[in-house]
């Protein structure tokens, strides 16, 4: 297949070369025998959470009282980090605790994070509890954007309140890995649910997860 590609004709003369030539994705597979494992993307086969949640390029602060409760993500949040921040967050809406996401320090959420977010939003709002974003950068607000997340857009507010001065790090707790799976699941079907391209695009990793929990 490749050798096939490689010796494409150039396009003639007058002729578009999109037509004869575009983006290249290269696929690799392998096969061998392992325990089944759930993998959302990551480049190696899935560490326990525990490990996972571990790297020193993510971290997820929370801090506040009963007034107002504060979560900071700092560097690149994943999957890894999403059930813990879900049930930290949750327990806040609950209480009737407004709800402050600082992303002043974040780099990039993925997509089990972003369905996180969306579904935390959808929460509060059933709640009548108040949920504020702040410091939201403009490559994640492009990924809010991209996939149609407007309950979350509508709650990024340009006034920053300021952070608590005693926060602890929530990102490293542990959570059992079927937990991680349903997040993953429940995070992407709420993103699947925002727009038929949503759907086409999360279906095939839908019908996976499903087939991986039970």
């Amino acid at each position: 297949m490749l050798a096939h590609l490689a010796h494409l004709p150039d396009a003639p003369d007058g002729a578009s070369s999109e037509i004869y030539t575009d983006d290249i994705t290269v696929v690799s597979l392998g096969v061998f025998s392992a325990p089944s494992a759930l993998d959302n993307g990551t480049l190696a086969p899935v560490l326990p959470v525990a490990d996972a949640v571990a790297d020193d390029e993510v971290e997820i602060l929370g801090g506040g009282d009963s007034q107002r409760a504060t979560f900071s993500v700092h560097g690149r949040a994943s999957w890894a980090q999403s059930a813990a921040f879900h049930q930290a967050c949750a327990d806040a809406i609950e209480a009737g605790t407004t709800l402050v996401l600082d992303l002043t320090l974040c780099e990039n959420l993925d997509s089990t994070f972003l369905g996180t977010i969306h579904e935390l939003a959808e929460r509060a709002d059933r709640a009548e509890v108040e949920l504020r974003l702040q410091g939201v950068t403009p490559p994640v607000e492009a990924l809010f954007a991209e996939l149609g997340m407007k309950s979350v857009l509508d709650r990024m507010l340009p006034v920053m309140l300021p952070l608590p001065t005693q926060m602890s790090d929530i990102s490293a707790a542990d959570v059992d890995s079927r937990a991680q799976g349903l997040r993953i699941l429940s995070a992407h079907e709420s993103l699947a649910a925002l727009s038929e391209r949503n759907r086409r695009e999360f279906d095939p990793l839908l019908e996976m997860l499903r087939r991986e929990i039970k």
